[in-house]
């Protein structure tokens, strides 16, 4: 064999090894792409999963929040069923439903929390003195008036839960709390509250 022939066969068989070698490469790298694509795809399920049960957990939320809210703007709006209710189950509903939002403040925007506080302050005087109730920011002699209409008994000791004032913005800033509310329930974001 003359050397021009020997070369030709170190070529072959560099040419081998690494067909060799890459035929040992390819599937490794193929099963490290699809470790790597599956592990991607598993955190992508589990984070989508923890999106939805966010959201999922806003809109049971906005379920019941969204219920005593409405309770609260029709008893003092004077419409619907308000005379199914009494002034303390109103201030009630306040108390629930701020303890309600209050424990799940992250899942609402800042937007929201600035709703809320203008809705409450729209629909409540706070702050009437140490073990002092809120008063509702409505007119009792209207209430009573309703309920003798229905035949239902007022109770006079109830007219003290009222500031016999009604604010004049109140309608538009429940509604615009109700539509923050509602674009927070479709949307999975959770904010930092900071400290």
């Amino acid at each position: 064999m003359d050397e021009q022939e020997l070369e030709i066969e170190h070529k072959k068989l560099r040419i081998e090894k690494w067909k060799t070698f890459f035929s040992i490469l390819t599937p490794l790298i193929l099963v490290y792409l699809t470790f790597i694509v599956q592990s991607t795809l598993t955190e992508k399920k589990a984070e989508f999963e923890r999106l939805q049960q966010i959201l999922n957990e806003k809109q049971r939320i906005y379920g019941k929040l969204g219920s005593d809210l409405n309770r609260i703007y029709v008893y003092i709006a004077d419409v619907g069923d308000f005379r199914q209710y009494t002034p303390l189950q109103i201030i009630q509903k306040k108390r629930e439903s701020d303890r309600l939002f209050f424990t799940y403040l992250p899942y609402w925007s800042e937007k929201t929390a600035k709703r809320y506080d203008a809705f409450m302050r729209s629909a409540f005087a706070t702050y009437q003195g140490s073990g002092e109730r809120a008063k509702i920011k409505a007119m009792a002699l209207e209430k009573q008036k309703a309920y003798e209409k229905d035949k239902l008994i007022w109770d006079n000791a109830w007219n003290k839960h009222f500031t016999e004032n009604r604010d004049p913005n109140y309608a538009s800033a429940y509604w615009r709390l109700v539509e923050s509310l509602l674009a927070d329930t479709v949307s999975s974001r959770v904010r930092e509250i900071p400290l």
